[in-house]
């Protein structure tokens, strides 16, 4: 399967435009029939070093896929994760 540049940009550029962001994950074109993603992922033990990963889409995803289409609603373009320390603080 070939993957659009396109996304493979979209994801690296989510990621570094970001610190507070840990994955971000690009449903490949076109989005009425998802078959596949690209991720992008930071490291935790080096936060400067990211991992790209192909595929099709896991289980969740496919979920969130199905349910856009049963609601007649477009699925975004992208999934942003962020990390667990940036988020609110207690106390």
């Amino acid at each position: 399967m070939k993957y659009p540049l396109k996304d493979f940009i979209l994801s690296i550029e989510t990621l570094l435009r970001d610190e507070r962001l840990k994955q971000v994950v690009v449903f490949c074109s076109p989005l009425d029939k998802v078959v596949a993603r690209v991720k992008a992922t930071r490291r935790k033990n080096c936060p400067r070093e990211i991992l790209i990963t192909f595929g099709k889409l896991n289980y969740r995803e496919r979920e969130f896929i199905k349910l856009c289409k049963k609601s007649k609603i477009k699925p975004s373009n992208t999934w942003l994760k962020l990390n667990d320390k940036h988020t609110a603080r207690r106390g």
